[in-house]
């Protein structure tokens, strides 16, 4: 979250002109950025897209997928039921999840469909 707030102010953008870029609603960014609500992966995806960024980057630094892992262990999905149901190879998505490559939007969608609520 922070990086986000960083690369907003390298920019000079504010929360209207994210809101303009990105389609959200100024509101919706406002209360993302304060915190008071999670970002949904849809918003996550629109924001990097529209900024040019990485996901891992703007919002999860070193601890980019703590929400998703925390996520698995409350649904009871290991590893390897997630890669089969995203259709993500195991090993791939192993070293994603360890924070070694990025997840790309598309992977990042397929593991969004498998849990009913945000997990960012």
């Amino acid at each position: 979250m922070e990086k986000l707030k960083e690369e907003m102010q390298r920019r000079g953008l504010t929360a209207d002109d994210l809101a303009a870029i990105t389609g959200l609603s100024k509101a919706s960014i406002d209360k993302r950025l304060a915190g008071k609500v999670k970002w949904r992966v849809d918003q996550v995806v629109k924001v990097a897209q529209a900024l040019g960024g990485s996901i891992g980057w703007l919002f999860f630094g070193e601890i980019r997928f703590f929400g998703l892992k925390k996520a698995m262990q409350r649904y009871g999905i290991s590893m390897k039921q997630l890669a089969k149901k995203t259709g993500i190879p195991f090993k791939t998505l192993e070293r994603k999840l360890a924070g070694f490559d990025e997840l790309q939007f598309g992977e990042l969608a397929a593991i969004k469909n498998i849990f009913p609520e945000p997990f960012l």
